[in-house]
């Protein structure tokens, strides 16, 4: 173990399943001492959203206890479909009245598909369009300014509170202390960014498989300014391999639940329909979003890529950029066999737990 450090679990929790890790960070290395993913009752979940919060706070705690994860602190994430990012443009006022403002703006200037939200921002450290850079103190320059001289841009991140609070039920009733609750796309990008230290001047597409869906999101100079959940169930795709058709959902999940082997997904299939949303997002992004002289660098696939080669080949060919898998350098397994898969599978719980802060964890 690395000593002196305080350990931290980072959970995902899914419709299916928990993926669940805990870690020790240090200054340049992640030592990853237990990964858990533990399978979910059909109801427990829904959408994302928890609906029994005691029967998976008891579940949590009896698996924690026979894992052997000993850390309180705890950091969870919100399911895509409930978060929402905007960018907009605040006065020019100070960090204490800022908060108040921009809560003001979500409540009763900006549509949120949910009745309360809670929310974090922050301010874009790009010159606003426009701004003279003039002294504000000169009479003459200050009449000839324009109105975005006086204003910030702000990159505001809103989740359902709703949802928030009964995950964080759920790990209260574990006996543990939520200390942070992040998105999905934020602890991925953290993760790749720790390996990867010159990132952070790309403009970068992230693409998250899970069973019930897939998330694509866009960093720019390390600022989350898109997100998006594409509906794709990988239930979609599943055929036998000796079959040409595709099953019925009745008939996939009766087989899946008895381990048929023969059941596959289809690769190609998947990754040409995920290839078309793709397209759609870096189109959405770059033309309705005004950022025409944004160019994609480069994509990320991480989660439950099942035919690494056929998805990285498929996306560099059709969609003409670098492809790469989420990367497990500078990670350090103590207990048990893990390959990439289960790296890829447990990545946004693990870039849950090594966020940091300057002085400590929060």
């Amino acid at each position: 173990m690395i000593f002196g450090k305080t350990a931290c679990i980072g959970i995902e929790i899914t419709d299916s399943d928990i993926h669940a890790v805990e870690v020790v960070r240090a200054k340049n290395r992640v030592q990853i001492l237990r990964a858990l993913e533990i399978p979910l009752e059909a109801g427990i979940v829904v959408d994302g959203d928890v609906q029994q919060p005691e029967e998976l706070g008891f579940l949590l705690r009896e698996q924690f206890k026979l894992a052997n994860l000993k850390a309180k602190i705890v950091r969870v994430v919100v399911p895509s479909r409930y978060v929402v990012i905007r960018q907009i443009s605040m006065p020019k006022i100070s960090k204490h009245d800022i908060r108040q403002a921009i809560a003001f703006e979500l409540e009763h200037s900006i549509h949120l598909p949910f009745d309360e939200s809670v929310f974090d921002f922050v301010k874009l450290n790009i010159p606003s369009e426009g701004a003279s850079g003039t002294d504000v103190s000169d009479e003459d320059s200050i009449m000839n300014r324009s109105e975005a001289d006086f204003r910030d841009p702000y990159i505001v991140v809103a989740a359902s509170k709703e949802i928030v609070e009964r995950m964080v039920q759920a790990v209260e009733t574990a006996d543990r202390k939520v200390k942070t609750v992040d998105v999905r796309a934020l602890s991925l990008y953290r993760l790749y960014t720790f390996s990867n230290q010159n990132a952070s001047n790309e403009t970068i597409l992230f693409v998250d498989i899970a069973e019930a869906g897939t998330d694509i999101h866009i960093f720019r100079n390390g600022f989350l300014l898109f997100t998006r959940n594409v509906p794709l169930p990988l239930d979609n795709y599943r055929k036998h391999e000796s079959q040409t058709f595709y099953l019925e959902p009745a008939a996939k999940s009766e087989q899946m639940r008895a381990g048929d082997a023969a059941l596959t997904i289809d690769a190609l299939l998947f990754a040409q329909d995920l290839a078309y949303e793709i397209e759609r997002s870096i189109n959405f992004y770059q033309y309705t979003l005004n950022n025409r002289d944004q160019y994609v660098s480069r994509l990320i696939l991480s989660g439950n890529v099942f035919e690494p080669q056929v998805l990285t080949e498929y996306f560099k060919s059709r969609l003409d950029l670098e492809v790469n898998l989420i990367s497990s350098r500078q990670m350090v397994w103590q207990e048990g066999e893990y390959n990439d898969e289960t790296f890829r599978k447990h990545a946004v719980a693990i870039g849950l737990a090594i966020r940091e802060d300057k002085r400590t964890w929060k």
